[in-house]
């Protein structure tokens, strides 16, 4: 895009010759344009000389078929417009190509409608120019910023049709787009002058739906589009106050639930070790409802460098039920490189859903060495294993949809 020139076009002429190869140009926005591009050879017309000398010459044969041919209606805004212009460019530095029609309403001026690898984009020109300095990083246009995503010098390959300013094949800007999906900002400096821009992306379908096509005449898209919404962002954004909410709920819940265990210490002993045979402590009770119980197993001499073992049974004296219990406990540190430190000098083994009654320990101590140890019993210690795994499940497809935005937004910048 162009900026507008100070030359005025001619009125009352709707047509011409073309003075390079005698073909009739018929004009479709007639008073209105400054240049014409021949559909027949593509040299362009200076519509503002009487003579209508020719700017440029095509540059290329005419082998280029716009999608939608000079004269096409589509309806945007809630308004007809009309196709008097097409035109290609590219930026040679990143080998980017995209076309942009150029359509008029006599009441509500020149659009652009832009189509980059099948990414769309609906564009008009801003009056009220964004805050930016000239190599920033960021623009801010009516209180929104924008990050800038690529900067070069676009030249003009292809031109069709009419234009409000004198365009030539071969003129180049220097460019720069700023991006706040769907929408972009597009500044253009050359010799016209400084122009800014603002689109908005258009998906495929609303653009075959204005010109009354099929989805499937329209290029498929590729890669990522310069200001596409980001779906999983868009997605995350939706399910973020469930989750949030889910959230708070599994962590009250938890903290209340844990709240309400008992936590009762239901039998405390210390014993000298090793004892290698096994050892029947003194009964006691398990009440409250079925909840877990702990054993728990301290090392007071907090030996280095070696082991115990408590290797037994929970046995009950209700049900003669037993349930297997072994509490290891390592301790080793060292100096290699600095200070190490392995293990710990107490461990603890949990049973979960044990029922009320008459219990017992029955059990051994093994080691290789000797000392005092603590074995202790807790009836309904409050866990937060289950309430970490609820919140995990909830956060796996939140987390899902921020990594794929991530991984979005990295193809944006390719």
């Amino acid at each position: 895009m162009a900026g507008e020139s100070g030359h005025t076009p001619m009125g009352g002429v709707s047509a011409f010759n073309c003075r390079n190869c005698g073909g009739q140009v018929n004009l479709l926005a007639p008073g209105q344009t400054l240049s014409a591009a021949c559909i027949h050879c593509g040299a362009v017309a200076d519509l503002t000389d009487p003579n209508f000398h020719v700017i440029s010459q095509a540059r290329e044969k005419m082998t280029r078929k716009p999608l939608f041919e000079l004269g096409s209606k589509a309806k945007f805004e809630g308004r007809q417009w009309i196709v008097i212009g097409y035109m290609a460019r590219r930026v040679r530095e990143f080998g980017f190509d995209w076309e942009e029609y150029l359509l008029f309403n006599p009441y509500h001026g020149f659009r652009f409608l832009a189509n980059a690898y099948g990414h769309w984009s609906w564009i008009k020109m801003v009056q009220d120019l964004p805050i930016n300095e000239y190599k920033a990083a960021t623009v801010s246009y009516k209180g929104k910023g924008f990050k800038k995503l690529n900067a070069g010098k676009a030249e003009v390959m292809y031109v069709l049709g009419e234009f409000y300013w004198q365009v030539a094949v071969g003129d180049v800007a220097d460019t720069a787009d700023f991006v706040s999906p769907p929408q972009m900002l597009s500044r253009e400096l050359e010799s016209g002058g400084l122009i800014w821009s603002l689109g908005t992306y258009i998906e495929p379908q609303d653009v075959a739906t204005a010109f009354g096509v099929e989805r499937k005449t329209l290029p498929a898209k590729r890669n990522v589009g310069a200001n596409q919404p980001n779906p999983h962002r868009h997605n995350l954004n939706r399910v973020k106050p469930f989750w949030l909410v889910g959230i708070a709920i599994t962590v009250v819940m938890g903290l209340v639930l844990n709240g309400m265990a008992p936590n009762k210490v239901v039998f405390d002993q210390n014993y000298n070790f090793p004892i290698l045979e096994d050892t029947v402590t003194q009964a006691f009770t398990l009440d409250g409802g079925m909840h877990n119980v702990e054993i728990g197993v301290e090392d007071l001499s907090k030996v280095s460098n070696h082991w115990i073992e408590f290797a037994g049974e929970l046995h009950s004296l209700t049900t003669n039920m037993s349930y297997d219990v072994v509490v290891p406990v390592e301790y080793y540190e060292g100096y290699d490189d600095g200070h190490w430190v392995e293990g710990a000098h107490s461990n603890t083994f949990r049973l979960d859903d044990i029922p009320d009654g008459e219990y017992e320990l029955v059990g051994s101590i093994s080691s290789d060495t000797t000392g005092q140890v603590n074995v202790r019993v807790m009836r309904g210690v409050p866990t937060y294993g289950n309430l970490l795994i609820v919140l995990v499940l909830l956060s796996i497809y939140p987390v899902l949809l921020f990594f794929k935005g991530q991984a979005f937004e990295k193809k944006r910048q390719e």
